[in-house]
C-alpha cells in the first residue's frame, strides 16, 4: 500500500507572508528616499510662490506627489501584514492618479490661460478621480482597463497640446514630455515584469520605481521653472 501525503491547504495569509519574505531588499527604498527629498523641495517651492494662485497650484501638486511617494514607501515596506497590504494596495494605486493630476494642476494654473486651464483640469481631474474610485473599489479590475485609465490621465495634456506648446519654453516642454515618457516606460516595465536584473535585491519593480522617480524629477524641474517665472 502506498502512503499518500496530503499537503495542508495554503491560506491567502500564508501566501502573502511568503511573498513578503522574498521581497527584494531594495523594495520601497527608492520611494522612501524620494519622499524624504521631495518634501523639503516642495516646501521651498511654496516659499518661492508669490501669488495666491501659484501657492494653491503648487500645494495641490506637492500634496499629490508626496502622497504617491509616501504611500508607496509605506506599502512597499512589507510591514503591514496581509490585510493591511491589501488595503494599502488600493490606496497606492489611486495616489498615482492624484500625483499626475496634481502635476497637471501646477502646469495648467501657472502656464495656461483661464479657459484652457479650466478645460484641461476638468478633464484630468474627472478622469483621475474616476480612476481612483475604480482602483479603490475594484482592485482586481482587468489590466487593459486600468492601463487605459492611467494612459488617459497621464497623456491628457494632448487635448490642449497646441496651447501648452505655446505657453511653455522649449526646456519646460522637454521636461514635461520627458517626465511623461519616463512614467510610461515605467508602466511598461511594471506590466512586462522586465527587465528584472537582480530579483533578490533590485528587480523589475525597483526599475519601475526608479523610472517613476525620474519622471517626478523632470516634472519638478518644469514646475519649479514655472514658479520662478511667475
Amino acid at each position: 500500500m502506498t502512503a499518500h501525503v496530503v499537503s495542508p491547504p495554503v491560506s491567502g495569509a500564508h501566501r502573502a507572508r511568503t511573498v513578503l519574505a522574498v521581497r527584494p531588499t531594495w523594495r520601497g527604498v527608492i520611494h522612501r528616499a524620494a519622499v524624504i527629498s521631495f518634501v523639503p523641495l516642495s516646501i521651498w517651492l511654496l516659499v518661492l510662490a508669490n501669488t495666491g494662485t501659484t501657492r494653491v497650484a503648487t500645494a495641490v501638486y506637492a500634496i499629490g506627489v508626496a502622497a504617491m511617494l509616501g504611500v508607496s514607501a509605506v506599502y512597499h515596506s512589507g510591514r503591514l501584514g496581509p490585510v493591511g497590504m491589501a488595503r494599502m494596495k488600493r490606496v497606492d494605486h489611486s495616489t498615482i492618479l492624484l500625483a499626475i493630476a496634481g502635476s497637471y494642476t501646477a502646469v495648467a494654473a501657472l502656464a495656461l490661460e483661464g479657459a484652457v486651464a479650466a478645460r484641461l483640469l476638468s478633464f484630468i481631474w474627472f478622469a483621475a478621480l474616476l480612476g481612483a474610485a475604480i482602483r479603490l473599489a475594484w482592485i482586481d479590475a482587468p489590466y487593459p482597463l486600468v492601463a487605459a485609465v492611467y494612459v488617459v490621465v497621464g497623456w491628457g495634456a494632448l487635448i490642449e497640446w497646441r496651447a501648452i506648446t505655446h505657453a511653455l519654453s522649449a526646456t519646460q516642454l522637454l521636461l514635461l514630455v520627458g517626465g511623461g515618457l519616463l512614467y510610461t516606460l515605467g508602466a511598461a516595465v511594471y506590466a512586462a515584469h522586465r527587465p528584472n536584473p537582480w530579483p533578490a535585491t533590485f528587480g523589475y519593480h525597483e526599475v519601475f520605481h526608479g523610472l517613476v522617480v525620474g519622471g517626478v524629477a523632470a516634472h519638478y524641474l518644469a514646475i519649479a521653472s514655472l514658479v520662478l517665472q511667475t
